[in-house]
């Protein structure tokens, strides 16, 4: 590093000899650009939003369409502030007749808002293949939290990435039918 700073600053070195203490170093360290499909601010990530839920809802029908072959619903939740319908794209797992979203933010120290507005109303919509159909959101807790948690890892192990990125439990939310009589 010495070498490196009496390189780019040629005076450096003689700063450094003639100082009564260490002149101090910042190292700045430059970030990777997110790629041009990542959203990087909320007006991006509602665009971006907007446009899976748009081309989901377009091909839903489709078995050869872009989502055919991925875990993906879209769930609709009542706003706990504003009382809109909220819809968001997301991935689900499926285990046996059970349907399970993951709230992980993928890491960030706060649940995603959709987790915090159904834990407000837990009635949601749900659209998934060319389903749609009303459901009550169960959020896991104890050992079936942790059952179906090792089932998705297994399965999709980036999720102990959004894990260890922070200090929260990520939710797990079983997403049960509501039957009308």
């Amino acid at each position: 590093l010495w070498k490196l700073m009496a390189t780019l600053f040629p005076k450096y070195d003689e700063y450094q000899r003639n100082a009564k203490r260490d002149i101090p170093v910042i190292i700045i360290e430059r970030k990777k650009a997110p790629s041009s499909s990542t959203p990087t601010t909320v007006a991006d990530q509602k665009e971006y939003n907007r446009k899976v839920i748009e081309e989901f809802r377009a091909t839903r029908d489709q078995a050869d369409g872009p989502y055919a072959k991925r875990p993906m619903l879209l769930l609709t939740v009542v706003g706990a502030k504003t009382g809109q319908l909220r819809t968001t794209p997301m991935m689900y797992i499926r285990e046996d007749d059970r349907l399970v979203v993951i709230a992980s933010n993928i890491g960030a120290p706060k649940h995603p808002d959709w987790y915090r507005n159904l834990v407000s109303n837990s009635n949601v919509t749900v659209e998934v293949g060319s389903e749609t159909f009303a459901a009550r959101a169960v959020p896991l807790t104890g050992a079936d939290r942790q059952q179906m948690w090792d089932k998705l890892i297994q399965r999709y192990a980036f999720f102990t990435d959004h894990q260890a990125k922070t200090d929260r439990e990520i939710p797990l939310v079983e997403l049960q039918r509501v039957t009308t009589s």
